[in-house]
C-alpha cells in the first residue's frame, strides 16, 4: 500500500510540476567574496610581486606577462590576466605556460587573487599545462548599491606524460577546456574584492542580477548562488 501511495504522489507532482501548478523550491549556495591582495603601484609593481614570491619558491628565472581584458564602459574596476613562469625550466615542455593570476585596478592601485586561477601541476605520470585567457567581462548594476563585475575566463590545458619515452614524452594532448567565473567589486573605497573561481564546462550559461549568480551547465541540475561582499 505505501509504495501505492507513492507511486501515486510521485505521478500527481510529474503532472503538476508539467501544468505549471508546482515550483521546486531554489536552494541557493552562499559564496562570499574576500580581499585581493595589495595594493601595488602599478599594474607592473603586482608583476614584480608574483615574480618575488615565485623566487622563494625556488623558480630560477621568473618572469610575468599581463594580457589586459579589454575596457569596459561604465566598469568600477580594470583587470588583467597575469602569468608568472621560471622563463630557464629544466623542462622544455613547460615554455608557454606558469602560474595565472587575476589582476584588478581601481583608484590607480593594482590588487591581486591571493592564489593562482590554475598553474603547471601534475599527477598519475602526468604533467599539466594550463593556459589562462580572458574572454569577457560585464558590468552588472545592482539596486542600491555599487555595481559588480562578472568576468569570464578560459582555461585551456594540455597534458604530458612524464613515463613515456621519446616521441609520445613530448606530445601535447588537450583537456577539455573549462570556463572560469569570478565576481568582483568594491564596497565604497575598500579594497576590491573577488569570488573564488567557478570551474565551469565550456557551454556554462552564468546570469548576475543584484548579489545572485545563476549558473545552467549541459545535463547538470541549476546552481543558484548568493554572493556576499
Amino acid at each position: 500500500m505505501y509504495e501505492a501511495l507513492l507511486a501515486r504522489a510521485s505521478a500527481l507532482l510529474v503532472a503538476l510540476l508539467a501544468a505549471g501548478c508546482a515550483t521546486v523550491p531554489v536552494v541557493t549556495t552562499p559564496l562570499a567574496a574576500t580581499p585581493l591582495l595589495g595594493p601595488y603601484p602599478s599594474r607592473d609593481g603586482a608583476c614584480r610581486a608574483l615574480v618575488t614570491s615565485a623566487a622563494r619558491e625556488g623558480w630560477r628565472s621568473t618572469t610575468c606577462a599581463a594580457t589586459p581584458l579589454a575596457e569596459v564602459p561604465g566598469s568600477p574596476l580594470g583587470a588583467a590576466v597575469l602569468m608568472v613562469r621560471d622563463a630557464a625550466a629544466a623542462d622544455p615542455r613547460l615554455v608557454g605556460t606558469g602560474s595565472f593570476f587575476l589582476g584588478i585596478s581601481a583608484s590607480s592601485a593594482w590588487f591581486l587573487t591571493e592564489k593562482a586561477i590554475d598553474q603547471v601541476n601534475g599527477a598519475a605520470g602526468h604533467s599539466y599545462l594550463p593556459v589562462v585567457t580572458a574572454e569577457s567581462a560585464v558590468v552588472v548594476a545592482r539596486h542600491g548599491g555599487d555595481a559588480r563585475v562578472l568576468y569570464q575566463l578560459r582555461d585551456a590545458t594540455d597534458s604530458v606524460c612524464n613515463v613515456c619515452e621519446g616521441a609520445e614524452r613530448d606530445k601535447r594532448t588537450p583537456v577539455a577546456p573549462r570556463s572560469v567565473w569570478m565576481v568582483c567589486g568594491r564596497v565604497g573605497s575598500s579594497k576590491p574584492e573577488c569570488t573564488p573561481p567557478l570551474f565551469l564546462s565550456a557551454g556554462a550559461q552564468v546570469a548576475l542580477e543584484d548579489d545572485t549568480l545563476t549558473v545552467t551547465e549541459p545535463g547538470k541540475p541549476r546552481v543558484v548562488y548568493a554572493i556576499s561582499f
